[in-house]
């Protein structure tokens, strides 16, 4: 379909449909606008998003890294073991037992409310304030 045809079809000038072409493809199109272009061409439109991975991979890999910050700032020696466990292939047995605490506590916070919160966000509901 021409610009000019589709510009009829939406009651505009084709020059209008040729802003709306471009904004389409820059990616600034208003997503009513593109709802009404779509309506004019007998077609809807489908907004997704589609995740990169699966989503329990995307989940338990926020629970790891939640359960090893709680546990990195439970005691400030754990911080180093934690980053071992977490981060390392060659693990000491210290590192292997932390771990496990790691990997337990994450499967706990998996349906906990709250996995998503950061720190941040967290104290800002418990101040009461608004987050800079």
């Amino acid at each position: 379909m021409t610009t000019f045809e589709m510009a009829a079809r939406m009651g505009v000038t084709q020059s209008r449909a040729s802003q709306l072409e471009r904004a389409e493809v820059e990616g600034s199109i208003l997503l009513s606008t593109l709802e009404r272009t779509a309506a004019a061409l007998h077609c809807r439109v489908c907004y997704a998003l589609v995740p990169e991975e699966p989503l329990e991979a995307i989940v338990y890999r926020q629970a790891l890294q939640k359960a090893a910050a709680e546990i990195a700032g439970s005691a400030p020696h754990m911080g180093a073991l934690v980053h071992e466990a977490v981060h390392s292939e060659d693990r000491t047995s210290a590192a292997e037992a932390v771990s496990e605490v790691i990997e337990d506590l994450a499967f706990q916070l998996i349906d906990r409310r709250g996995l998503w919160q950061t720190e941040l966000a967290e104290r800002s509901v418990v101040g009461g304030g608004d987050v800079d």
